[in-house]
C-alpha cells in the first residue's frame, strides 16, 4: 500500500480499571487468567558450529557476571509460544 495509519492496541488494563467496579467477578477472573493450552513451552538445545566449545576450566571460580554469561552461550533455549 502507498501509505497506512498504523493502529495502536487498546489499553487492556486501563479499560478494565475504569470499568472494574460494573465487571462481573467471574468475567473478570477469566479475562486474567491463560488457559493451560494456551502457552506451549518448549526447550531446544543449541546448535555447536564447533568442535569444542571455548569454555572456562572446571572448578575455576568465575565472577557471578561472567558465570552468566558462559550460561547464555552454553544453557538450552527455552521457547514460550502462545496458541
Amino acid at each position: 500500500p502507498q501509505s497506512y495509519d498504523p493502529v495502536d492496541p487498546g489499553d487492556f488494563e486501563g479499560l478494565l480499571m475504569t470499568h472494574l467496579s460494573g465487571l462481573d467477578e467471574e468475567l473478570a477472573q477469566e479475562l486474567g487468567d491463560f488457559t493451560q493450552d494456551d502457552l506451549d513451552v518448549v526447550f531446544t538445545p543449541k546448535e555447536c558450529r564447533t568442535l569444542q566449545p571455548s569454555l572456562p576450566e572446571e572448578g575455576v571460580e568465575l565472577d557471578p557476571h561472567v558465570r552468566d554469561c558462559v550460561q547464555t552461550y552454553v544453557r538450552e533455549w527455552l521457547i514460550v509460544n502462545q496458541k
